[in-house]
Formats: structure tokens, C-alpha cells, sequence
């Protein structure tokens, strides 16, 4: 398991881990990673504020990167989303 926000689900509902040594790189490419270390990023399913340590996941939405923190019960709904959009 990997410790700090290790996982970003794409478009496709392809798991992709990063490893943490890539994951400030993966933030900048993203244009994210100055609005994380500001604290202005929230989870999507609790509203906590993301920060490097407690990010869970990358998860991009409607043309919009957003997260999850890393919260078993977050990290649990965003499973429960993936599923419901293979059914359909």
C-alpha cells in the first residue's frame, strides 16, 4: 500500500498507483500542486482539505481534476463510483 495519495483513477476506470517519489512531478503536470500545498483543495466525499499526506486520490471528472482524501471510507466510495459507471 502506498502511503501518501498514491492512486489516481482515469477516465477509462483504470487504477493507476504513483509511486511517492512521483507524485509531487505528477501534481505540477497537473497544475495542482501549488493549490494542495495552499490548502485549497477539498475531498470530494467528506470536504476535508487535501494535503500532500492525507491525498487518497486524483480523480478526474467533468473536464476538472478532483480528490479524494485518503480516508478508508472516501477511498471506498470512489470504488463504489467506478463500479456503478461499468454497470452502465
Amino acid at each position: 500500500m502506498i502511503k501518501k495519495g498514491g492512486f489516481c483513477v482515469m477516465n477509462d476506470n483504470q487504477l493507476k498507483a504513483v509511486h511517492d517519489d512521483d507524485l509531487k512531478s505528477l501534481l505540477i503536470s497537473l497544475g495542482c500542486f501549488e493549490s494542495i500545498v495552499q490548502k485549497q483543495c477539498r475531498c470530494i466525499f467528506c470536504d476535508s482539505i487535501i494535503e500532500i499526506d492525507s491525498l487518497g486520490s486524483i480523480v478526474p471528472k467533468d473536464g476538472k481534476i478532483q480528490f479524494t482524501c485518503n480516508r478508508t471510507d472516501c477511498l471506498s466510495k470512489l470504488t463504489d463510483i467506478g463500479e456503478q459507471d461499468e454497470s452502465i
